[in-house]
């Protein structure tokens, strides 16, 4: 796969960042490089992010909306809001699937099947989409809200392999090829993505 999907099936995030650690391990780097877990979908945590974005108020784990990887919705998201901006923040969000231990990590060492359940291991890979949101647009099959997303993707990898390696928190930067660099028109009326193709994939310390 080169991207997470929809609940409705439209292609949305890229993949484009991978992290390799227990999940102990990739919560405790990224809150260190400065991003917030994003809380559960709940009424309460809805309505509180309804009046954040109304109010200008701050909100550092509001929801995320739901995407899909290996027919299972994020195991873990994380997001940083962009102060001044309401409603705007960059985010990520990962999947836990595993991978071949006892060969380099390529396109090929990666288990991109078979991951319907939450996948535990004492070291997994977390496969990433990170993106960020920029501003308010409408569905285009059926005019409801949702989040514009900057169309640069890279820029978005890019910002967390530079924190993690600022924080002294990575080990070694690999970078894969996942298929031609391309662009994808998602689901927003007048919204697109464009991407180089590629994973790097961050072994932490």
């Amino acid at each position: 796969p080169l991207y997470c999907i929809t609940p409705d099936g439209f292609a949305s995030d890229p993949l484009n960042i991978g992290i390799i650690a227990t999940r102990y391990d990739l919560v405790k780097a990224m809150q260190k490089a400065g991003w917030y877990v994003a809380d559960k979908h709940s009424l309460k945590n809805l309505v509180r992010q309804g009046l954040s974005t109304v109010h200008g108020w701050t909100y550092n784990n509001a929801p995320v909306s739901n995407l899909y990887l290996f027919g299972r919705k994020q195991d873990i998201a994380f997001e940083i809001p962009i102060e001044g901006a309401p409603g705007s923040r960059h985010h990520v969000r990962f999947w836990a699937t595993t991978y071949k231990k006892d060969s380099p990590i390529d396109i090929h060492a990666i288990d991109w099947h078979h991951r319907r359940e939450h996948v535990r291991d004492d070291k997994l890979l977390w496969v990433g989409a990170a993106s960020k949101d920029v501003g308010i647009g409408f569905i285009r099959h059926n005019l409801q809200i949702t989040h514009m997303i900057d169309p640069d993707t890279n820029s978005e990898r890019e910002k967390i392999v530079g924190q993690l390696k600022k924080a002294k928190l990575s080990k070694k930067v690999t970078s894969i090829t996942l298929g031609k660099p391309y662009k994808v028109i998602n689901r927003v009326l007048n919204g697109s993505l464009h991407t180089d193709g590629k994973m790097d994939i961050v072994s932490l310390k």
